[in-house]
């Protein structure tokens, strides 16, 4: 979180700074919810007709 800041990054003429870490846990903890929904439903048999 700190290593943007510390390296004085900058995207679009604009300096970056520290990422709060809740940001990120959240991120996180919403992909692993995607990625559990997507595994959840592909494995539903498919119907034959």
């Amino acid at each position: 979180t700190e290593a943007g800041h510390l390296s004085h990054t900058t995207f679009f003429d604009k300096k970056v700074g520290a990422i709060p870490k809740g940001y990120l846990y959240f991120a996180i903890a919403f992909s692993l919810f995607v990625e559990f929904l997507n595994q959840k439903i592909s494995k539903k048999p498919a119907k034959k007709d």
